[in-house]
């Protein structure tokens, strides 16, 4: 009989399981961060070529960063739809798997000045960034300028999948695996 009960007990546990976990299954990863293998623009280069090795894509642009980092190909302009520059209201998330702090800035006055003031803070967690909104080169090498000298990792990407994920609405922002800050 407590042989029964466990039995039908731990079919119980593995249907809940199943049944919550269902969702999950078909989600989408969404990659934060990747710390390793090979530089992607390589890849890509070799995907955007015909076999006569023309490219078949206009050539990308590129914007010198930090002295002590390459440039970066690009394509401008740089758009996040559903996210413009405002107020951000602090909040609790749970993403455990985040293995750093990322931050979202665009090239306006605000995201500016919110690096001007928090561009060591960052560079001490060893934040990761992003530039979500950007129309020319010099707008790139300004914020090059603002970060240069403290350590700061900041690529220019979209960031629609991230802002959709969270519920972001405006930049710049702030994102730990435990919350959301400005």
């Amino acid at each position: 009989m407590k042989k029964m009960v466990s039995i039908r007990l731990a079919s119980l546990v593995l249907m809940i399981l199943g049944i919550l976990t269902t969702p999950l299954i078909g989600a989408a990863p969404v990659i934060i961060y990747d710390a390793g293998g090979e530089p992607l623009a390589p890849i890509l280069k070799r995907l955007f070529e015909d076999e006569s090795g023309a490219d078949t894509e206009p050539p990308t642009q590129t914007v010198q960063t930090a002295p002590q980092q390459k440039s970066v190909p690009f394509a401008l302009p740089i758009r996040t739809p559903e996210m413009s520059p405002g107020r951000v209201t602090p909040r609790a998330i749970n993403q455990p798997f985040m293995t750093r702090p990322l931050f979202l800035i665009g090239t306006d006055r605000l995201s500016q000045q919110w690096l001007i003031q928090n561009r060591a803070r960052l560079g001490e967690l060893n934040a990761a960034g992003m530039i979500i909104q950007a129309d020319t080169t010099e707008e790139l090498q300004a914020i090059a300028r603002i970060s240069n000298g403290y350590n700061l990792q900041i690529m220019p990407a979209s960031a629609s999948d991230i802002a959709q994920q969270l519920g972001l609405k405006h930049y710049p922002v702030l994102i730990w695996k435990s919350g959301i800050e400005q």
